[in-house]
């Protein structure tokens, strides 16, 4: 029976990444905040896993782009990736990315990682 200690140890040590979904190279993704932190490296592993169609929602463009050429250049794609404004702060901004959302072929799953902090 492995110790505690082990059992702490193997959780930073051994990730676990489960095989990715059969149907994933004519998937379509959405992941918000996707130029900066988890939802950049969220990013970057669907590129990796091979999806088809993948729309970084963002609140600025230019730092959209240049995340997306880093991680096109990294991974060696530069047949997927779009970079769609979308600011929470702003009800137009949602109500357009929405509207653009409502004419894709198909979803199959949106990763939302932005957030806002109301003060």
């Amino acid at each position: 029976m492995p110790s505690f200690l082990a059992f702490v140890r193997d959780q930073y040590t051994h990730l676990p990444i489960p095989d990715p979904p059969a149907n994933i190279k004519e998937a379509t993704y959405i992941v918000t905040g996707a130029n900066t932190g988890l939802g950049y490296e969220c990013t970057k592993h669907l590129f990796r896993l091979g999806a088809k169609r993948i729309i970084m929602a963002v609140r600025t463009p230019s730092k959209g782009e240049a995340a997306l050429a880093t991680i096109q250049n990294e991974t060696g794609r530069k047949d997927t990736g779009e970079v769609w404004e979308l600011d929470l702060t702003s009800l137009d901004s949602v109500e357009a990315f929405a509207q653009r959302v409502d004419k894709l072929d198909r979803l199959d799953a949106i990763i939302e990682n932005a957030g806002l902090v109301m003060t």
